[in-house]
């Protein structure tokens, strides 16, 4: 009675599977996975997913309903059936026939469906990866430094096949250093950065947005700085892996110096360019540039730069290697106008966002 039942199981799968022909008469029965207008990706038992071209596959018919998409909208769902040259899509009685476009997307209908409704919470949606290194010496010199970086990015739709709603940026790196020998003053680095920024999209490339952030810089004799800005960007590259944004803003700063430096309160604008681009074997490569002119205070200007590279180590964690060069053109008093730093350390990298 149970082998029956294996068998009858077994059938009953084989014959509800879908079936996708080759040009060559080979036959792959599984499930469907995905499909473009060049390529098909289909999952079986026994060779697992394989992606083959259009152009060599003579049929594929499906008993489950697929989204058929098109410049990201949806034009059918049902089962298919396609061929080399035609593609239809059934609703239960007929089969409507559909002109392939070149955005053509085949997905399960569910996919879609989250793709477009799903709305994440505030603690959802979030990818990025956070660093952290540090040194330790203990002999006639005392010495203690840390550095850390957390990067945090949500966007809204989370699959990256459709053009983006909205985007949020989460940006905190620090670094800190204490070095002490007896009978000498205690040398003390200290410093924070803390960015946030809502991106909002008015078409695929342009987009408005709000952003403020925090400095100290202990070795510039800055206490605090605070700066909040309204501006404009422009994704003038936006590819699976490579994206270059530019930015400008305006923007009030105010800030606070160490040691009786006062404080200042500037109205500018900040002018920007963030490069991230995956490289062979999985290497990242990371790189920002910008610049702040004050409209009333013409010498208390800044500029800021940083480029990390980051390579794999094992599973989700990765070896980060970068620096930070900060230059502030009327620093608190006694401090040098240019801060460097150069920064390595273990990062761990969270979950991807859907694809």
């Amino acid at each position: 009675m149970l082998r029956l039942a294996v068998i009858t199981l077994l059938l009953c799968g084989l014959a509800c599977a879908d079936k996708l022909v080759l040009s060559n008469g080979d036959q792959l029965s599984g499930e469907l996975v995905s499909a473009t207008a060049d390529t098909i990706t289909f999952k079986t038992a026994l060779a697992g997913v394989v992606t083959v071209s259009v152009k060599d596959v003579r049929e594929l018919r499906t008993d489950k309903a697929y989204a058929v998409v098109e410049k990201q909208k949806l034009v059918s769902s049902g089962p298919l059936q396609w061929t080399a040259n035609n593609l239809s899509v059934s609703d239960g009685a007929n089969a409507a026939p559909v002109t392939p476009d070149p955005s053509l997307m085949v997905m399960e209908r569910g996919a879609w469906e989250r793709a477009v409704t799903t709305h994440p919470g505030l603690t959802h949606g979030w990818t990025g990866d956070a660093t952290a290194g540090f040194s330790l010496i203990r002999a006639t010199q005392n010495d203690t430094s840390l550095n850390g970086l957390l990067s945090l990015t949500r966007t809204t739709p989370t699959v990256t096949w459709l053009d983006p709603h909205s985007r949020t940026l989460f940006n905190v790196s620090g670094a800190y250093g204490h070095t002490s020998q007896k009978g000498v003053s205690d040398i003390k680095t200290e410093i924070l950065h803390l960015e946030l920024e809502h991106d909002r999209y008015f078409t695929p490339r342009l987009f408005g947005f709000a952003i403020t952030d925090f400095d100290h810089n202990f070795a510039q004799g800055l206490s605090l700085q605070q700066g909040y800005g309204l501006g404009l960007g422009w994704s003038a590259i936006r590819q699976p892996n490579q994206t270059l944004d530019f930015r400008a803003d305006v923007r009030y700063t105010r800030r606070s110096f160490l040691h009786g430096g006062g404080e200042q309160d500037l109205i500018g604008s900040q002018l920007s360019e963030k490069y991230y681009r995956k490289l062979p074997h999985s290497m990242v490569f990371d790189q920002q540039l910008a610049f702040t002119p004050s409209f009333n205070v013409a010498s208390a200007y800044e500029a800021h730069g940083s480029a990390a590279l980051t390579l794999p180590l094992y599973g989700r964690f990765h070896l980060s290697f970068g620096v930070i060069d900060s230059y502030l053109n009327e620093p608190g008093p006694g401090s040098k106008k240019n801060s460097f730093q150069f920064l390595t350390g273990l990062q761990y990298a969270f979950k991807e966002a859907a694809k």
